[in-house]
């Protein structure tokens, strides 16, 4: 499809530059051209679909930096407790009941919402499953995402084969829309000699599968509370 959006105010990238009365050219998913109304309508007049954006601002996708896509489906439970109750007692043993589809179809309700809102890249971390996972949903819908598994000292040989999978089967695929990433859940979940192993798995899988244009990156928990520093430390003597 070509596309011409026309007659909006454009925020670029480029040096904070902001064109009014501006356009953008897509074909084929692409933007191919961004410029002054006047100036692209006389190049892309024909063939192209007109948006009218009078009136409105045409910004850079958004970007969401720490998400657990499954996790649309728990929105507002138990959400008025403290990070450790609410974790514990009621998030933990609920995730125990939810199964590959679960995580799949909260994950696309995550990615539709997303696209709805403007964000068009989502990291995220959660519990990876081959059949059905987050990573399926965001190709489905056609959301750029980092795609995590998380990992816990009780499950280093569950994590180990999850992550060789996540990476074998979903690192820069779908057209380079998909990464996945090596995630310890958090400094008190994560004893000090996995996370040393866990990094040194990320770049084993990097060598296997990423390169400088796609990086396995990590996404870890950290500061989530005022004690955690003093909790990791009791945690550790």
């Amino acid at each position: 499809m070509n596309l011409l959006i026309q007659n909006g105010t454009i925020i670029t990238m480029h040096n904070q530059k902001v064109i009014r009365q501006g356009a953008i050219a897509i074909e084929d998913q692409n933007i191919i051209d961004v410029g002054k109304t006047c100036e692209l309508k006389r190049k892309y007049g024909r063939g192209y679909e007109k948006v009218d954006a009078k009136g409105k601002v045409v910004i850079p996708g958004l970007i969401n930096t720490h998400q657990h896509a499954a996790m649309s489906l728990l929105r507002g439970y138990a959400d008025d407790l403290p990070l450790k109750e609410w974790l514990e007692k009621r998030v933990w043993p609920i995730e125990n009941h939810m199964t590959a589809h679960d995580i799949y179809v909260g994950a696309l309700l995550t990615a539709i919402e997303s696209i709805m809102g403007g964000t068009t890249t989502v990291n995220t971390m959660y519990h990876y499953t081959p059949a059905e996972n987050e990573a399926k949903a965001f190709a489905e819908a056609g959301l750029r995402g980092v795609i995590g598994h998380v990992c816990f000292s009780r499950r280093k040989k569950e994590d180990k084969t999850a992550l060789e999978d996540l990476a074998r089967s979903w690192h820069n695929k779908a057209n380079g829309l998909i990464r996945i990433s090596v995630d310890p859940h958090s400094p008190y979940t994560v004893d000090p000699e996995y996370m040393k192993e866990l990094k040194e798995i990320r770049e084993e899988l990097y060598w296997k599968c990423g390169s400088e244009k796609s990086p396995i990156i990590c996404h870890i928990h950290v500061a989530e509370t005022a004690d955690e520093a003093e909790k990791i430390r009791r945690s550790l003597t």
